[in-house]
């Protein structure tokens, strides 16, 4: 993971123009996975390259 960078604010960034954010639930409980609420609400992916992913 040489070319990976994690910020302090939990983005993990590729030098190379690739960012990938996350956000996520901030209180997890037991009743999440019984109830099959999703942990995590959004990733995006951004691609700031020429080349595909």
């Amino acid at each position: 993971m040489s070319d990976t960078m994690i910020e302090a604010d939990g983005e993990m960034a590729v030098q190379r123009g690739v960012r990938i954010t996350c956000a996520a639930t901030e209180h997890v409980s037991h009743a999440y996975h019984v109830n099959a609420i999703p942990v995590v609400r959004e990733i995006v992916v951004t691609n700031a390259t020429e080349a595909d992913l």
